[in-house]
């Protein structure tokens, strides 16, 4: 289980090219842990 949590951690460092401080990295980290569905109106 600490192998996954750590591999989506590095995907999100990955995908995000970079943060511009520790804090707006840790926000992104708990909303792909939350798995949230966001619906936008259309």
């Amino acid at each position: 289980m600490l192998i996954q949590v750590l591999s989506r951690i590095q995907e999100i460092k990955r995908r995000a090219g970079g943060f511009r401080n520790i804090d707006n990295f840790i926000a992104m980290i708990y909303l792909e842990a939350a798995n949230l569905v966001f619906v936008l109106p259309t």
